[in-house]
């Protein structure tokens, strides 16, 4: 008898004591899982990011200026784009390409028309090899600029996805108290090498810690959380009723206003901090795997055992926990969205040049196509012009050509190039200054002053022309002005 009572005494001794968990025992570990799960509550926080031009407000204006400048058989027919296989031309596409061209030239910007066509010629033609050159490189980097500025909205989407993931489980976006339908122990590692389903999400981890078996947890994690969850399964309506007092004590903590791969990584790096930090068990074979207060390595929810047990997680051979392995995906998923930023602006930037110097070369050929129109055209030009505008019959294909047509019906007449066609009638020519070398005669055979009359005028004592007078005086006065044009 007294032997069996001595027996008792020495078990009692050496049992592991489990004592009962005190209020606030698990406060830090709960901040620590709140702040990283409040990243899901500030996942519209992520960086802002610009906001791009679309492909074809970029690449519109450069189409446009090609247009304008284009060769006539690219500007009437794309350069013969629309011929069928058989020869025939695909009239629908035509007419719709011949809309195209006129709304682009015809188009307005206030009282200026920014596509307006070219006259033809060399300044055409240099603008619309050099725009050509602009709008082929810009086409290059169509593709690259649609990856990058596609890839920051797909990565952004892709975190913002898994920051609500880490917090709720791989496809669950809201907390998913179905889960508790499965054993307690395995979802908190209620035995000391663990269980794989530990780490399933951060709500997960929360009730965890925040629950007994048995009953209520006597606020471990924060004053007004005193909840219970039983080990057995089946336990969907006690996590609902758990829940949502863990998430209120949550919400009210502060939250990051600006959620980026770094803050992601801070928090993580407080996470591991607390692991194995409020763990008492001394067997060295179970190791500290374990998040809270607990003084042994198996999160069974009894007193003393309200934690989570990482040890199959984290341990050798270990693939990590879950939602940390999700969390590390969303900060990569950032990481890759700021660069795609990067690489698109930097896109952006170039298209944006190439406009700039497409346009630049548009203004250089209007101002030399309409200095050409203005120039004088050489005798050789002019003779070849004259003998072309001979060959026309008609009034109609006359004036197509720039003829200028001279006859007393559309058939009947002469088509006679500009230059030919204002040739002055001989005696009203600038030759002529107004008047006949016989008319000078006469003035100058008055040898009186009262007999120098009648066009004529009296000057340095002798009777002169008076036209040709005042043509000498015209002359002398342009010359005049074109010199003091050029000094």
């Amino acid at each position: 008898m007294q032997t069996a009572a001595i027996l008792a005494i020495i078990t009692a001794v050496l049992t592991p004591f489990r004592g009962q968990n005190a209020a606030l025992d698990d406060a830090a570990e709960f901040r620590v899982l709140c702040a990283v799960y409040n990243l899901h509550n500030q996942k519209e926080a992520t960086p802002v990011r610009k906001t791009f031009k679309s492909v074809e407000a970029l690449l519109t204006p450069l189409e446009n200026l090609n247009i304008s400048t284009a060769t006539d058989s690219y500007y009437t027919n794309a350069d013969g784009k629309f011929i069928k296989a058989d020869g025939t031309i695909d009239t629908e596409q035509h007419e719709a390409w011949a809309a195209r061209v006129k709304k682009v030239v015809e188009t307005t910007d206030g009282d200026d028309k920014p596509y307006v066509r070219l006259r033809p010629g060399s300044a055409r033609d240099s603008a619309d090899g050099q725009i050509k050159h602009y709008l082929k490189a810009a086409t290059q980097l169509k593709d690259a600029y649609e990856k990058a500025t596609a890839e920051v909205t797909n990565k952004d989407n892709e975190a913002k996805r898994k920051l609500t993931e880490a917090a709720f489980g791989g496809g669950k976006s809201e907390f998913d108290k179905a889960k508790w339908n499965t054993e307690r122990n395995n979802l908190c590692g209620g035995e000391a090498g663990g269980h794989a389903d530990v780490g399933s999400s951060v709500a997960a981890d929360l009730i965890c810690l925040c629950t007994q078996n048995g009953a209520t947890s006597g606020h471990v994690c924060a004053n007004n959380i005193d909840a219970q969850l039983d080990t057995g399964g089946s336990k969907a309506s006690q996590a609902a009723t758990a829940w949502p007092t863990i998430k209120a004590a949550c919400d009210k903590m502060a939250k990051p206003t600006r959620v980026s791969p770094a803050l992601i990584h801070t928090m993580l790096a407080a996470f591991f901090a607390q692991i194995g930090r409020g763990n008492t068990h001394a067997t060295q074979a179970d190791e500290r795997f374990t998040l809270g207060k607990t003084t042994g390595s198996a999160c069974a929810a009894a007193a003393g055992t309200m934690c989570v047990n990482y040890h199959t997680q984290l341990g050798k051979n270990g693939r990590g926990i879950p939602w940390v392995n999700t969390l590390l995906e969303a900060a990569d998923d950032l990481e890759a969205a700021s660069n795609a930023a990067t690489t698109a602006s930097e896109l952006q930037l170039a298209l944006e040049t190439l406009q700039q110097q497409a346009r630049a070369a548009y203004i250089a050929g209007s101002f030399h196509s309409a200095s050409a129109a203005n120039m004088p055209t050489s005798g050789t030009q002019t003779t070849a012009k004259i003998e072309e505008c001979t060959k026309h019959k008609a009034k109609k294909t006359c004036e197509e050509k720039n003829c200028k047509w001279q006859g007393e019906n559309e058939t009947k007449g002469e088509c006679k190039h500009e230059a030919e066609a204002e040739t002055p009638a001989a005696g009203t020519g600038e030759g002529a200054a107004g008047t006949t070398n016989s008319d000078a005669k006469k003035c100058s055979e008055k040898k009186k002053q009262e007999e120098c009359k009648d066009g004529c005028k009296w000057e340095n004592n002798a009777c002169k022309d008076s036209s040709f007078l005042v043509s000498k005086q015209f002359a002398l006065m342009v010359s005049s002005a074109f010199a003091a044009l050029l000094f």
